[in-house]
């Protein structure tokens, strides 16, 4: 059986800008360190910030890039899953 790979969701999204939340990985330094590396691969990636504390990432691009899902499988970081409740990120 393949290694499942984190649950990640958007929680904002407009054109040249995608925020992702991956609750599971909060606080795993080594996890968005190996993020960073890997998305900063990006074409046509301006800006990358990831917070470990909250588990975000913000991703800034000109232009078009290819579905957050599609990339976050490619790279084998994260599946993007629906929005969980708010009330369940405090676990």
């Amino acid at each position: 059986m393949p290694n499942q790979l984190p649950q990640a969701f958007v929680t904002h999204q407009i054109r040249g800008r995608i925020r992702l939340r991956v609750p599971t990985m909060r606080h795993q330094s080594a996890y968005f360190e190996g993020l960073r590396q890997r998305l900063s691969t990006l074409p046509g990636l301006r800006r990358l910030t990831t917070n470990t504390r909250t588990g975000s990432v913000l991703i800034e691009h000109t232009g078009d890039i290819e579905s957050i899902n599609s990339i976050g499988q490619r790279l084998e970081l994260f599946e993007v899953g629906s929005r969980p409740h708010p009330h369940s990120l405090n676990e």
